[in-house]
């Protein structure tokens, strides 16, 4: 005795059916129960995989993002700089420069001013990092920063080309002017660009 199609098909899938059952009508079929061993069922061993993988893959990116914000914290979460810094710093590059381009052929004046102006820069890093907490790794900087770090290196060298350049054409106390001016204008550009970068670090790490 021959097999219906329908009973073929049950067969080759390998499922136990409930008797009694209605080949001559398809759409009776409704007392089915289908074996652990069916090949139209899923593998539940590879769903269990599959979702080991994805929950693995969720918690490695969870750890990522945590430690990205660890190490982004001391560049995004600083007190802010106080007001007397950018004309402080003016003033003492001018100091510097004043010095080197005036007083280097005098060793008297010459030497107790460069001692003193590093001493001033020593002392002032040293309060510095102690009212920042930390002080950050440039080579770690998070992405945003990094265009405003080469900013800053481009700036540094035209500011000491301009010195040279006024030094050379109006003598030492132009140069010193025009190292407060260009000094005291890019530190304030600079912590600008600064807050700015560390606002669009902060933002980045919060959508993750």
């Amino acid at each position: 005795m021959s097999s219906s199609p329908v009973e073929s098909r049950f067969r080759r899938a390998r499922i136990r059916p409930r008797w009694p059952l209605r080949f001559d009508r398809p759409e009776m079929l409704t007392n089915v129960s289908f074996g652990k061993d069916s090949e139209y069922l899923p593998d539940r061993k590879a769903l269990d995989k599959v979702s080991g993988m994805e929950i693995d893959r969720v918690a490695a990116q969870h750890l990522l993002a945590e430690a990205e914000r660890a190490a982004s914290a001391p560049y995004v979460d600083y007190p802010p700089t106080p007001k007397w810094y950018p004309p402080a710093a003016g003033l003492w590059a001018a100091g510097f420069t004043l010095t080197v381009t005036a007083a280097w052929r005098r060793p008297v004046i010459f030497v107790p001013a460069i001692v003193a102006l590093l001493a001033l820069e020593a002392l002032f890093l040293v309060w510095y990092r102690r009212y920042r907490r930390t002080m950050p790794d440039l080579r770690a900087a998070p992405v945003e920063f990094r265009s405003e770090f080469r900013r800053y290196a481009v700036g540094l060298v035209g500011v000491v080309a301009a010195v040279v350049v006024a030094a050379w054409l109006a003598g030492p106390w132009a140069a010193a002017a025009t190292t407060f001016v260009l000094v005291t204008v890019g530190v304030l550009l600079y912590e600008r660009r600064y807050a700015a970068a560390a606002t669009a670090t902060h933002a980045r790490l919060e959508r993750r």
